[in-house]
């Protein structure tokens, strides 16, 4: 089953992310770890937005 929720991260609360200087898998980079991923789960998730595309 897929899901059709997205987690939505609020910029005002997240000092740790570096939103303006960031290319976009660096932000990737950093929700991964500030999630604390397993690389089955960030392999997962790369999967379905290589999909997506």
């Amino acid at each position: 089953m897929v899901s059709n929720f997205a987690f939505l991260e609020k910029v005002v609360e997240t000092h740790d992310l570096l939103y303006d200087i960031a290319s976009t898998p660096e932000i990737d980079q950093q929700l991964y770890r500030k999630y604390n991923l397993s690389q089955n789960e960030i392999d997962f998730i790369e999967t379905k937005v290589q999909a997506m595309d």
